[in-house]
């Protein structure tokens, strides 16, 4: 059984689009949560990362799958920093913007080998 990237890309997308859309509305809502606007940033990141991951099938589609993951991935970091907001700490973007980078690096190492390229993502 193969894993359909495709669909689950869309998968992504389609949650994430729905997720930023419940952000948008809880910082429409109580505009003086600032760990709300982290999410919904995170929020549009990952539905972005999904947009260029679904067009993998165009030519140069590595490059989208590399810079998709780095939009989901830098997302992930939002959120994280949304948390330490949340609970009142400063967002840690140092960290965030290495890994970021680090995981960028090693995607586009492991670009023209599609199971290293999903290890290095996963990793």
């Amino acid at each position: 059984m193969n894993l359909d990237f495709f669909t689950l890309y869309v998968i992504i997308l389609l949650n994430s689009l729905t997720l930023t859309i419940v952000w948008a509305a809880i910082c429409h809502a109580y505009r003086p949560f600032a760990a709300a606007r982290y999410g919904l940033a995170s929020c549009i990141l990952t539905t972005f990362g999904g947009c260029l991951l679904a067009l993998e099938a165009l030519p140069y589609g590595e490059a989208f799958t590399v810079a998709g993951n780095a939009c989901v991935i830098f997302g992930f970091g939002v959120t994280w920093g949304g948390v330490r907001v949340f609970y009142g700490e400063r967002p840690c973007w140092d960290v965030t913007v290495v890994v970021t980078a680090a995981a960028g690096l090693g995607m586009v190492l492991c670009v023209g080998n599609r199971a290293s390229l999903n290890m290095a993502t996963i990793s």
